[in-house]
């Protein structure tokens, strides 16, 4: 039969560094995400954001271009379609 304190002991010497071990690693990489949170923060309140009339001012202007750009490009299609239907398609 075997002894109650080799039990003991193989939990002493083998469970519970263990466990040690992994409690280390994994403080270590929540401390590592805590710094790279607070990084994030601090690198956040150093950008330049812009205000809401120069938001809303370059928000217009990409509409403005993004309906420019569509209608150039749909007049393009339309013409080559009408000139491929008058000419290489109606023979």
């Amino acid at each position: 039969m075997r002894d109650p304190m080799d039990f003991r002991r193989g939990v002493i010497l083998y469970w519970i560094p263990a466990f040690a071990g992994m409690t280390r690693q994994t403080m270590n990489i929540l401390k590592r995400i805590q710094i790279f949170i607070q990084e994030s923060y601090q690198e956040m309140n150093k950008v330049n954001w812009p205000t809401k009339g120069e938001t809303t001012k370059y928000t217009l202007i990409v509409i403005g271009v993004s309906l420019v750009v569509a209608v150039f490009l749909g007049g393009c299609d339309f013409v080559f379609t009408w000139l491929l239907n008058k000419f290489v398609i109606s023979r």
